[in-house]
């Protein structure tokens, strides 16, 4: 809790949360790491063996805008929120 111009307010760590084993499994299902694509040579000319895909993950910012609004909710509205993830490519 903070002190809001003499009012309390929460302070939501997310980046803790989000490395909380508890909710990082479940997120981990959400993300996946980018890949890269592969080259090689046949009749000595370079082709793309598999294409490359972006990744994604859940960022702390993400997170804390989605359970945020969860803190001051009652009841079933109060279990679930849609998370963001943020697309990655390949490096």
């Amino acid at each position: 809790m903070k002190n809001d111009d003499g009012h309390l307010s929460g302070n939501l760590d997310a980046e803790a949360l989000l490395r909380d084993p508890d909710v990082a499994r479940p997120l981990a299902s959400l993300t996946n790491a980018p890949t890269q694509s592969t080259l090689g040579v046949r009749g000595g000319k370079v082709v793309v063996e598999s294409e490359g895909r972006p990744g994604h993950e859940v960022t702390a910012k993400a997170l804390g805008d989605a359970v945020r609004p969860l803190l001051t909710k009652t009841g079933d509205a109060a279990r679930t929120a849609a998370v963001a993830t943020e697309s990655r490519g390949p490096t």
